[in-house]
């Protein structure tokens, strides 16, 4: 089982039991509705503070939903920029949780890669992807964006070779990977407009 794999499945089962937790605290009368109401509160505040660093890559998320390749570029390399000055930032995505990877600079280079194969500059595009990949070699979307690269440049082969370790990593483009990157959207916009 790949390191994805056992994320994907992971993920709703930790959701489920939070969930499930406060509900039978809740029900079961050991927790006040204030108390569960100041828990919410405290983690809200706490993801707040938390992603209030990591701003610019949320708005980058978005602005590349929205299509304004640009911006999205721009806010990208703010974040790897400011991430170059402060590494402590990328640790932050250790409070959240990571399917495909937990490196925050390995997503903004591959976020950086896809928009660039978006815009055709596909040298610049492998370029990114490369180091999202050194940063962090199980991280299958670099993979897949360098497979459609490839094919934007005519070959085919390279291009399966990329999609087949994609793949064999965790990412195959397929329904739950769609719905995962919805959420990831999702996630993007509703921080994006906090911040």
């Amino acid at each position: 089982m790949n390191r994805t794999l056992l994320r994907k499945l992971l993920y709703p089962a930790l959701l489920l039991t939070i969930f499930a937790l406060l509900i039978g605290l809740f029900f079961s009368g050991k927790i006040s509705n204030v108390a569960l109401f100041g828990i919410a509160l405290g983690l809200f505040l706490l993801g707040r503070l938390i992603n209030y660093p990591l701003r610019h890559f949320y708005q980058g998320l978005y602005a590349f939903k929205q299509q304004k390749l640009d911006e999205a570029e721009r806010l990208f390399h703010t974040f790897l920029e400011r991430t170059e000055r402060r590494p402590w930032i990328k640790r932050l995505v250790w409070w959240s949780f990571g399917v495909y990877t937990f490196d925050l600079e390995a997503m903004a280079w591959n976020n950086l890669g896809a928009i660039y194969i978006r815009q055709g500059r596909l040298a610049e595009a492998k370029n990114c992807l490369e180091k999202a990949i050194a940063l962090d070699p199980k991280y299958p979307k670099p993979f897949f964006n360098l497979a459609v690269s490839a094919i934007g440049e005519g070959q085919t082969e390279l291009a399966r070779q990329y999609f087949e370790e994609a793949k064999k990593l965790g990412y195959a483009g397929d329904s739950f990977d769609q719905f995962l990157t919805t959420i990831q959207e999702e996630y993007a916009k509703v921080n994006a407009k906090l911040n």
